[in-house]
């Protein structure tokens, strides 16, 4: 990643509901802003698109500075496409009308050519007389995508296009929409509050909390290792577990684990579990614990447990299929990654 260039920089950002953020987006990379409603993620989204003037900081498409306390340059200068919740198409124009909106200094060649890449890419052809209101929620936001891509903007940014849209659409979508932007190298920024979105569909994840950046790093490093609890809770189900430093790594209620860490030994931390890391197994086990709740999830099951000699609750993941009943006595096993030990 280091010698990939930066496309777009954001130093010491300052908004009302940012917090002197620093970021950096790489060329060709897909940046995902997660967090919840109200941590900033549209509002950076916006300072980036030029709707919103930043009021201290600095932002940077490469080299060339867009905002600054002296420069501000005009959102339609800006080489940036979006991409809305709402989709935002012209109820009045057809699918070819909306794809080609932003081409209208071209001539006729060069719309008609751009008009059937956009088409064929976004799996849209044939629709192109229909108007917005004779398409399903997937094909509008399929069109939105078009236009945005037809530009050739030099980054695009989404905030939250497919919320509204149901959870086997919106997947399908993001399959499809990622493959576009990797095979022709578009540099995105993606908003969501969805874990499993922003996970699958990301090259990077930037954790926001109340405006601030609590950790930016790839999906398996933010879920696996998150840098405090705040990160661990927000990405999914997960057990907060107290830890003890050794020389080694730490020493939680089950036992020792080997863990890289900066701590002094004999200092208390915490640790992020996932439960499908804690397995049910009577065989072979580090611990004896009682069920104390079950959640069938379809895909699985997620099991509450409290472990014998320690008090501790553990969310346990099992199999669907697998038959467990409340209060019954089980032994559990762990097969854990490398983990990060954060402060308490």
């Amino acid at each position: 990643m280091n010698e990939i260039q930066p496309q777009l920089s954001l130093f010491e950002i300052g908004k009302f509901s940012v917090e002197s953020l620093d970021l950096v987006v790489y060329e060709g990379e897909i940046l995902t802003l997660f967090g919840p409603s109200g941590s900033g993620k549209t509002t950076i989204l916006r300072i980036i698109a030029g709707l919103e003037k930043p009021e201290s900081g600095i932002v940077k498409f490469g080299d060339k500075i867009v905002s600054n306390s002296h420069i501000f340059v005009e959102p339609e200068d800006r080489k940036v496409g979006m991409v809305f919740q709402d989709s935002s198409l012209f109820p009045h124009l057809t699918v070819s009308q909306n794809v080609i909106f932003g081409l209208r200094k071209d001539n006729a060649a060069i719309k008609r050519e751009r008009l059937d890449s956009m088409l064929n890419m976004t799996k849209l052809t044939g629709l192109e007389d229909r108007f917005p209101h004779q398409l399903s929620g997937g094909e509008q936001q399929r069109v939105a995508l078009a236009r945005a891509l037809a530009t050739n903007p030099s980054i695009i940014l989404f905030d939250e296009p497919f919320a509204n849209l149901d959870e086997q659409l919106r997947r399908s979508l993001l399959i499809d929409v990622r493959s576009i932007l990797k095979r022709r190298g578009i540099t995105a920024v993606f908003v969501s509050h969805d874990p499993k979105d922003a996970l699958s569909f990301s090259d990077r994840v930037a954790v926001l909390n109340k405006g601030k950046i609590e950790q930016v790093d790839s999906p398996e490093e933010v879920y696996t290792r998150p840098k405090n609890s705040f990160v661990a809770n927000s990405l999914g189900h997960t057990n907060i577990i107290e830890v003890k430093t050794t020389k080694k790594g730490c020493k939680a209620f089950f036992g020792e684990i080997c863990i890289d860490h900066e701590f002094e030994v004999g200092k208390t931390g915490m640790i992020s579990l996932r439960p499908q890391w804690c397995l049910w197994n009577d065989e072979v086990y580090m611990s004896k614990a009682v069920v104390k709740n079950i959640s069938y999830y379809g895909s699985c099951k997620e099991v509450t447990v409290k472990v014998h000699g320690c008090g501790n609750e553990v969310m346990i993941q099992t199999h669907s299929h697998k038959l467990i009943e409340l209060n019954q006595e089980i032994g559990i096993n762990f097969d854990i990654p490398e983990l990060n030990i954060f402060q308490s």
